[in-house]
């Protein structure tokens, strides 16, 4: 996979296709030239309806966020647990970002 298939992914594909392309984001390393583009598009993901593991989400913005991801990741942090999540951590590996 290549970035481009990556943000196309994001943009259009499916919740599977997408979910597999927060996975690969999150394994790269960021590309300064890309980045906020990558981050634009992962952030509209944290916006939008929830994708299976949305944690794997915030794994990639840890790779890819840039300034303009920090209102979306501060109303996440606002955000009451669901019922079920209480005392869990909403980090990928359980620590902080």
């Amino acid at each position: 996979m290549k970035v481009d298939q990556a943000l196309a992914a994001l943009r259009g594909a499916g919740p599977d296709q997408q979910t597999k392309a927060v996975a690969w984001l999150a394994k790269q390393p960021a590309n300064p030239e890309r980045q906020e583009e990558v981050a634009r598009a992962l952030g509209a993901l944290l916006s939008g309806p929830a994708l299976p593991g949305d944690t794997a989400v915030l794994g990639a913005l840890k790779v890819w966020s840039t300034k303009e991801n920090v209102l979306v990741l501060l109303c996440i942090l606002d955000e009451p647990p669901l019922p079920g999540d209480e005392g869990q951590s909403p980090y990928p590996g359980g620590g902080r970002a």
